[in-house]
């Protein structure tokens, strides 16, 4: 079945970087590139190769007869037509896309941007004994092996052009970032030891960063992984981080110093002992923050910005791999998967993330805590909800206020899932203020595909709903949706 045949869409498709090469040699499944070409174009409307695999066989493929110049040309029109829809064969002067000049490259407000969208994205997973924010001018032990290198922050593709000589100079590392906050007075000092590589070490370099602890108001820890552990065409075999940072993290963690660690990974990474550790710290999911994640990170570990970011995935036990086949691609099979259907237990929670200005939440006035709704129905209903900064902040209250339902018992069977998010609004609160939050809900937010079918169906039943801040906070809503099933959209079928 061609999903974009009967999906009906219009567009044009084009593959991955050079896949259809990679659909003959490493995959095998045509006898030859030629062969991969033509087969592409017509089993799989693939119009557009990223690479040269069309330019250097298709023709060949033609003159094999494998495929035809009318399937040659229906590809290339359709990609004609959507840059006509685009406009990119209009004058230059009907397009406002040239007139970017390169003024506005690395503008004050672009940088502004971007530190901005870096700061948001940052996760508190926690923050024992209230470790953060650190107070400048105190003595930081910076320690791991991804502290001193801003390379790792930028990903894996696309770090070419962040400083004017296409190189990395002009990138604030972690440690640079922190020194040019803590070192601003001449009481803070900082020392730094690597403590390990990022996947090997020796007992020589972990007690190297022991000793520099051991004299240290506090600890931050910079741990992770890099594209020497995972990236396009090599996948991890395993979830966790790597052992050697466990060791480095346990022989800090056991000096009972207030700490800090700060995660740098694009795929997760488990933290079985850090996140079960009991004693003063904090954890921050800094994901790949980009050029001034350094800058971000600083800025929150002082106090400059509350946080804010939520879990964009659950983080699993280091075990998760033990128990769920690579090759199983259900995602109800038992244990399940995602946070829609995994039951078991985990470090943290999709959508987890707390604030350094803890807000207070609770219904608005007038609000009733629960409602109803038909499933066939445009009908809304607006919940307010009541988001409350303390008056003793001395920064603005940065807050995500998720939205989840989750199906009553006798949905069960028709809806298997565990929760579903369909909603949520980033709010910024000011010290003592609160700010009504406004979420519309209407029947569309409790489509489902329907189990056997496949069918995207609305069902009538009772629903809670849980309004969130990340962490302890929910406020609860009862909804009830009357009437009878109702078929969004039929699971397509070639007929």
């Amino acid at each position: 079945m061609n999903i974009v045949f009967v999906c009906r869409f219009s567009g044009y498709t084009t593959s991955d970087t050079d896949a259809v090469a990679d659909a003959y040699d490493p995959h095998k499944y045509f006898p030859s590139r030629e062969a991969a070409c033509c087969g592409s174009i017509t089993k799989g409307r693939c119009d557009i190769n990223s690479g040269l695999t069309y330019v250097h066989n298709l023709l060949q493929g033609v003159a094999e007869k494998l495929c035809t110049m009318n399937d040659v040309d229906a590809a290339v029109a359709r990609t004609m037509k959507v840059r006509m829809e685009m406009g990119l064969f209009d004058p230059t002067d009907d397009q406002p896309l040239t007139k970017i000049g390169l003024e506005s490259v690395a503008s004050k407000e672009t940088q502004a941007l971007n530190l901005e969208t870096a700061e948001q994205s940052l996760v508190l997973l926690r923050n024992s004994d209230n470790v953060l924010p650190l107070t400048a001018g105190k003595k930081l032990a910076i320690i791991g092996p991804l502290a001193s290198d801003p390379t790792p922050m930028m990903g894996t593709h696309y770090k070419g052009y962040a400083c004017p000589n296409n190189d990395l100079k002009c990138v604030p590392s972690i440690l640079d970032s922190i020194g040019i906050i803590n070192n601003a007075t001449s009481r803070g000092s900082i020392v730094y030891e690597e403590g390990c590589d990022v996947d090997k070490g020796n007992d020589r370099k972990i007690k190297d960063a022991v000793e520099a602890a051991q004299d240290a108001d506090a600890v931050v820890l910079v741990l992770g992984i890099t594209g020497e552990q995972e990236h396009e065409g090599m996948d991890r075999t395993s979830i966790d981080l790597p052992a050697v940072q466990h060791n480095l993290s346990a022989a800090i963690l056991a000096l009972k110093k207030p700490t800090v660690i700060v995660l740098i990974n694009g795929g997760m990474v488990a933290l079985d002992s850090e996140a079960s550790f009991q004693g003063s710290l904090a954890i921050v999911e800094a994901l790949l923050p980009g050029a001034v994640g350094g800058t971000a990170i600083a800025n929150g570990l002082f106090g400059k910005h509350s946080f804010g970011g939520r879990l964009p995935y659950t983080i699993y036990r280091s075990t998760f791999v033990d128990e769920t086949p690579m090759s199983e691609m259900e995602l109800t099979a038992k244990p399940g998967r995602t946070y829609r259907f995994y039951n078991g237990v985990v470090s943290y929670p999709f959508a987890h993330g707390l604030s350094l200005v803890p807000c207070k939440l609770s219904l608005s006035s007038g609000t009733s805590p629960q409602g109803s709704l038909d499933t066939a129905g445009s009908k809304t209903i607006d919940v307010s909800i009541d988001v409350s900064a303390p008056s003793s902040a001395e920064i603005n209250a940065s807050q995500v206020i998720t939205a989840f339902w989750k199906p009553s018992a006798s949905l069960m069977n028709e809806i298997p899932l565990k929760s579903q998010l369909f909603d949520f609004q980033r709010v910024s609160v000011a010290p003592g203020n609160t700010l009504k939050v406004v979420f519309s809900l209407s029947a569309s937010d409790f489509e489902v595909s329907e189990v056997g079918t496949g069918n995207i169906v609305v069902l009538p039943g009772f629903y809670n709903i849980s309004f969130t801040d990340g962490d302890s906070t929910d406020i609860s809503y009862g909804l009830t949706l009357t009437g009878d099933k109702q078929v969004i959209e039929n699971f397509p079928n070639k007929n």
